[in-house]
């Protein structure tokens, strides 16, 4: 009996010290600065980190901004390479400049109903790096007739993968 316990006593340490080795302490994830801040009627909202999904392409660059906690949202969908500009977003040139939107889950949108509009600023373009303000007045998908949600003072800075 004795044999078996130091034989497992044996192979227990084996076991842990291959397994609890010091590199395994050291981290290869990348930092993760991305954010979003704005105002959604007043009230402060921020979305940081992994809570940022992107992508561009040569037709453009999307950023969802997602607070899986509070079930809501922005999204800019903006034509072309990211340049330092300013875009203007409205229904009437959704194909050709794009889009903002806040789902709260309803969506208050640039896209569909008249009286809705928005301004994005990308203040910075460095490598994969995209910096800038935002702020929009976004009517409620399908209900135009209902009031706007106004988002404002909005800053954003997200880095492309």
């Amino acid at each position: 009996m004795k044999t078996i316990k130091t034989t497992f006593v044996v192979l227990f340490t084996a076991v842990l010290s291959i397994s609890c080795n010091k590199s395994d302490d050291a981290s290869t994830t990348v930092a993760n600065d991305n954010f979003i801040r704005c105002k959604v009627d007043g009230v402060n909202y921020e979305i940081t980190g992994n809570q940022i999904f992107n992508y561009k392409d040569a037709s453009g660059f999307n950023i969802s901004f997602n607070n899986t906690v509070l079930t809501t949202g922005i999204d800019m969908a903006l034509s072309g390479v990211p340049a330092v500009q300013t875009y203007t977003c409205n229904p009437s040139n959704i194909t050709t400049v794009g889009r903002l939107q806040y789902r709260s889950p309803d969506i208050y949108s640039t896209a569909f109903c008249a009286g809705s509009s928005g301004i994005v600023t990308i203040t910075s373009v460095n490598g994969n790096t995209v910096q800038g303000t935002f702020s929009f007045s976004g009517k409620r998908l399908l209900m135009c007739t209902q009031a706007a949600k106004a988002i404002t003072d909005g800053t954003f800075k997200i880095t492309y993968p």
